[in-house]
């Protein structure tokens, strides 16, 4: 196992000490900060097991040889693409780093190819006189090809004979379905045009195999994958090994993010598996940070140097994921929201992260409303918002009644706007629930949903609590009490509900007025506080 390294100049990475846990290593950071030379030079760090080795199979190797991407990589093969030779330490002569093991520490230096070449090695440097050889173990290295859509390969593949003994494959099938939602059989595996290894399988699901499957799905198939070989290598030969991943991320919804990592946490505690990957997730970097594993963020420094962050949270990333400058983000530069409710609070929040999804400069000014965690009811509101004065000089702010309640008379600024539908928040997701039931697309819709099954419901589950009767009930005799208490019981389940009726209302005409009544009101408001009120122009709200 690798514990840290010690680098003394290796491009960016100068005068920097890293240092790892056993278990899930996660690099994050500003682009160009040598992340993924991070995961190359840990790859090169050992050499492959020998095929002399006694205590291993090597059928055993073979398999995961042939099923991976990239096995115990070295820096020579992964800058073979270099057009010009690109010295990693121009004028530094002898170390480079140190590579700190278990038991001992070994220096590496750069040996350069052969005159005309551009490629170059980094080598251990043993002192003199000893003769000494590094650690065997086996790594698999998870590139970004992984992620390539097979759709815009060629149709040129062969099917590789090797694969997983029969309980390995039967634990795979079961883990992408737990994930992903998806049963598969006639499991196999092929290289497509000697750029990306890959599973290829039909599964239950009609109009659904390897070939149709989305890239994010094709992604977490391949880490399964290699986590189940490296399982089977610790079971049959007790041998640790080490998996890279680079932006382990890329194409994953950030629910899924978690869950793969948190399958990863396990295989890597009970198959003695070092993992290290590269991410830009705020959300998976936050939930890493809270569960205490070892964050490593990296920023651009002064001298074309990396520098690493002490002590990361998700504040301070934040910050620097966003590029935003510390007096920007921790600013009072907020736009007040004030609701009725905290069930309203619930779908402002939904709204806002799915129109930030999809219009780029909403994604830039969200962060500038604040709902204002109080809650007051609607003639209170139109009270307080009805002076003037005080919204020009004190309040600044903006004011969301429940879909059922307009005032248009005391809104000649604005300021005042409704939810996108007529109810209060628990009517609406109560409607769309009853209308989804009565329209089997909208109903097939719905269940087919990954993150509906990820979430572990089912319309056995929706029949077993009789909720479609119970917000019938509530519908047709309303008691607001009651029907608080039946939203929040079940909040994770309506919250997808209502996600369900974003996206079946994102151009209808209600919506759309929400939208531009929200525009408005942005606009009102933005210069008061101290925000430029073009950087969030209607024009530019897009539904995809």
């Amino acid at each position: 196992m690798i514990n840290g390294i010690n680098f003394t100049h290796y491009r960016k990475l100068q005068e920097l000490e890293l240092k790892f846990t056993s278990g899930v290593n996660a690099i994050s950071g500003e682009n160009g900060t040598c992340k993924s030379s991070i995961l190359h030079i840990i790859g090169n760090s050992y050499q492959r097991i020998k095929q002399t080795n006694p205590n291993v199979d090597t059928k055993l190797l073979n398999v995961i040889k042939n099923i991976n991407q990239t096995v115990n990589p070295k820096i020579e093969s992964l800058t073979k693409g270099d057009k010009q030779y690109n010295d990693p330490a121009k004028g530094i002569k002898g170390k480079l780093y140190t590579v700190k093991y278990d038991d001992y520490e070994c220096d590496f230096r750069r040996h350069n190819a052969k005159q005309g070449e551009s490629r170059y090695r980094l080598i251990p440097t043993y002192p003199q006189g000893q003769k000494q050889s590094l650690e065997e173990r086996a790594v698999i290295y998870l590139g970004l090809t992984r992620i390539v859509p097979v759709g815009e390969l060629e149709d040129s593949t062969k099917n590789i004979k090797n694969n997983l003994p029969s309980q390995y494959q039967e634990e795979l099938v079961e883990l992408y379905s737990k994930l992903i939602g998806i049963n598969i059989d006639n499991l196999g595996t092929e290289k497509t045009n000697d750029i990306k290894v890959r599973s290829n399988f039909t599964t239950t699901h009609e109009g659904i195999d390897s070939n149709t499957i989305s890239a994010g799905e094709d992604n977490v198939f391949i880490i399964l994958t290699a986590l189940t070989c490296l399982k089977w290598l610790f079971e049959t030969t007790e041998h640790g090994s080490t998996l890279l991943i680079d932006e382990i991320d890329a194409t994953l919804h950030p629910s899924l993010q978690y869950k793969l990592v948190s399958i990863i946490e396990e295989y890597s505690l009970n198959y003695n598996i070092q993992v290290f990957f590269t991410t830009h997730s705020l959300y998976l970097l936050e939930k890493l940070l809270k569960r205490k594993q070892n964050v490593l963020y990296l920023t651009n420094s002064a001298g074309n140097k990396v520098r690493l962050m002490e002590d990361p949270d998700i504040y301070r990333i934040n910050m620097f994921l966003k590029s935003e400058l510390r007096k920007e983000a921790l600013s009072d530069k907020k736009i007040a929201i004030f609701t009725e409710d905290a069930e309203a609070r619930i779908l402002l929040t939904e709204i806002f992260n799915n129109l930030a999804e999809h219009c780029g400069d909403f994604a830039k000014i969200q962060h500038y409303f604040h709902l204002v965690d109080i809650n007051l009811g609607s003639d209170s509101l139109r009270d307080l918002f009805k002076d003037r004065f005080l919204n020009k000089t004190t309040l600044k702010s903006i004011c969301i009644l429940d879909g059922d309640k307009t005032d248009t008379a005391n809104n000649k600024d604005g300021r005042i706007l409704s939810l996108p539908e007529e109810g209060s928040p628990e009517q609406i997701v109560f409607k769309h629930l009853v209308k989804m039931s009565e329209d089997p697309i909208l109903t097939g819709d719905f269940w087919e949903q990954h993150q509906v099954e990820m979430e572990g419901f089912s319309f056995t589950w929706l029949q077993n609590e009789e909720l479609i009767s119970k917000a019938n009930a509530l519908l047709a005799s309303y008691d607001r009490e009651k029907a608080k208490k039946l939203f929040n019981q079940y909040l994770d389940f309506f919250i997808l509900i209502f996600r369900h009726w974003l996206i079946n209302n994102r151009e209808t005409p209600i919506y759309r007025k929400f939208l531009r009544a929200l525009n408005i009101a942005f606009k009102a408001t933005a210069t008061e506080n101290g925000i430029n009120p073009h950087l969030w122009n209607l024009g530019n709200v897009r539904s995809q």
